[in-house]
């Protein structure tokens, strides 16, 4: 999967060699600067550390679909407690982050979110904590003004108790 991606082919001719070959490049591109939206799992992020297993894009930390208490969602990040991603927003001029987040369906386990931003003095205090969410509650709404950010880090943390069942969706 090449998301925001232009494909082209040239043809490369050898001096050494009488042929020619068709070769087919991919480009990769950032974000459409005149975009009204830009869901998180289509731009890379800065860095990404979590507890157990790989970052979803667009599905769980397990590979299914992302699902908070009955609720199926297209796009987002699946993720697992203790995680902490951060993602550079200076060049993307958006005002705005809104998320749903939640325990996924697929285990039972307990955490919490939060977000922080960087207005380029270091990282804020939390400006949105969930508190603590398990399977089955329904998902919290993210809304956060992020019009000055620099970057925004968004943390999952176990509610409280260990790491195990704690599939977090943003």
């Amino acid at each position: 999967d090449f998301p925001s991606t232009y494909q082209t082919a040239l043809k490369v001719k050898s001096s050494a060699e009488p042929y020619e070959r068709k070769v087919i490049v991919f480009f990769k591109t950032g974000p459409d600067p005149n975009a009204k939206e830009l869901y998180l799992s289509d731009i890379d992020y800065e860095n990404h550390k979590q507890g157990w297993g790989d970052l979803g894009i667009d599905k769980s930390v397990d590979g299914n679909g992302l699902s908070i208490a009955g609720k199926n969602f297209d796009k987002g990040l699946g993720t697992h407690s203790n995680a902490e991603t951060v993602y550079l927003l200076k060049s993307l001029k958006f005002k705005r982050f809104q998320a749903f987040v939640g325990q996924d369906d697929e285990t039972s386990g307990t955490i919490e979110f939060e977000v922080f931003i960087d207005n380029g003095n270091g990282f804020s205090e939390p400006i949105f904590d969930s508190g603590v969410m398990k399977k089955g509650d329904p998902a919290k709404f993210v809304d956060v003004d992020i019009s000055k950010a620099e970057k925004i880090k968004l943390i999952v943390k176990n509610g409280g108790d260990s790491i195990n069942g704690d599939h977090a969706d943003w």
